[in-house]
């Protein structure tokens, strides 16, 4: 029969089996924190069943180059409370089914795989296992930088040939198609700049650090790309009514090269686009570039086909066209952000809801749920609790709970709680419920 266990106690047994891990392995680390969450949730592309009993969420040190060195934030293993309870039937199973996982996450730490892991004795229970977190720490744009480079390099290529190719061939559609793809490579290494600067630690005059940064550099993404499409939109309705000379074949030839390299860089970028504001600005210019790519590709066949010179300015207004949605979708995110609106994914009534649920809680006031920059939410809240708890250990345990709900239902794990008697909040004025 599974073994029921408070979180506290469960936590106790994660303690214990910290204690039991080998001397040397254990002076090593020194850069690891380890957390209790209730449940593992399954990404999009793995199977709904999936369970996990611990994960690693961090960067191996084999594979650590010299992005990571500019600045990241402790690694992490989660161990989760649910599946080890479920096929655990005494508490000294649990203690050494924990043992194992965090064995095996700090093993990755190393980069040790499974299979030395399992010659060493350290296998896991069947039927259940571990994964790998992200790479990379910090913010959600930092564990994407590598993707972002490769991006910038394709990018910057591509501009290259298609400006050539605008050059010989007269046409306003691919050089418009070019000088897109330059506002996106800037874009983007805008972004990676800022998720350098986001990595430099807080100061006594800036808390938060440079987390903002990131926002703001898609917030400049955004404005550039609305110049862009105004640009091109202009410059097209001033070709309405001529009959430029242009060479078609030269023009298919970069237009055709700008969609593969487009395709690529979407494949890059797929995943890291629901995670970070930067991360999903590139991957939308990019997808931008590949229907400019598409039309350019159109507009040279028809003037191959036809002669009608003028499907080449009406491809160009057609990019402009579509850059400008794209360009309010971002620029109204960044300013969901900067103006701490509650993240989307959020219901402050459920929020609310798993307070009050804890014991010893009475009432919850003045909630305020903002993000401090991708990936980065952050909690405060007035709780009021029973004059009865008013005590070390009653305290403890409240905020332990309060902490770990949030932490596993909501994925905010910095949360600030103001405790307060039953007595004292009836002096208390909240500014909301």
């Amino acid at each position: 029969m599974p073994i029921e266990m408070t979180l506290t106690d469960f936590e106790d047994a994660v303690n214990d089996a910290i204690d039991q891990i080998p001397e040397d392995l254990a002076r090593a680390m020194t850069n690891v924190g380890i957390f209790v969450e209730e449940e593992y949730t399954p990404q999009p592309w793995e199977d709904p069943d999936t369970e996990l009993l611990g994960i690693y969420e961090g960067t191996p040190l084999t594979e650590r180059d010299h992005w990571w060195a500019a600045g990241s934030l402790p690694d992490r293993i989660i161990i989760f409370r649910g599946p080890l309870l479920r096929m655990c039937e005494s508490r000294e199973e649990v203690v050494h089914e924990v043992l194992v996982t965090v064995i095996h996450e700090v093993a990755h730490h190393f980069g040790i795989d499974d299979d030395r892991l399992h010659e060493l004795g350290w296998r896991l229970t069947k039927g259940h296992g571990h994964s790998h977190g992200l790479q990379g720490n910090g913010t959600a744009t930092g564990r994407h930088r590598r993707k972002l480079v490769w991006v910038v390099c394709i990018t910057l290529a591509v501009v290259i040939v298609q400006a050539a190719g605008a050059f010989l061939s007269g046409s306003l559609a691919l050089l418009a198609d070019a000088g897109h793809m330059l506002s996106d490579a800037a874009g983007v290494f805008i972004a990676l700049m800022a998720a350098w600067i986001a990595t430099l630690p807080p100061t006594d005059k800036r808390t938060y650090g440079y987390q903002r940064a990131e926002v703001l550099a898609a917030l400049l993404n955004a404005v550039v790309l609305v110049g862009i499409a105004v640009v091109i939109f202009t410059e097209a309705i001033r070709r309405l009514g001529q009959d430029p000379d242009i060479q078609t074949g030269t023009m298919l030839l970069a237009a055709v090269l700008g969609a593969v390299a487009n395709l690529a860089c979407l494949l890059i970028l797929h995943g890291g686009h629901k995670e970070s504001l930067n991360v999903r600005g590139a991957y939308l210019e990019v997808l931008g570039d590949l229907l400019g790519s598409i039309a350019v590709i159109a507009a040279g066949t028809v003037i191959a086909v036809t002669g009608y010179t003028q499907a080449d300015t009406i491809a160009s207004v057609l990019i402009a066209v579509l850059i400008l949605p794209r360009a309010w979708s971002l620029l109204r995110d960044v300013l969901n952000v900067l103006l701490e609106a509650t993240p989307k994914n959020v219901d402050v009534a459920q929020v609310r809801e798993h307070i009050m649920s804890v014991d010893g809680v009475v009432d919850v006031h003045d909630i305020h749920i903002w993000t401090i920059t991708s990936g980065v939410p952050v909690f405060s809240a007035h709780v009021v609790v029973e004059d009865h708890t008013l005590h070390a250990e009653g305290l403890d345990r409240i905020l332990d709970r309060l902490s770990a709900c949030l932490g596993s239902h909501f994925d905010t794990e910095h949360c600030t709680f103001q405790v307060e008697p039953v007595t004292h909040a009836r002096h208390e004025l909240p500014q909301h419920d």
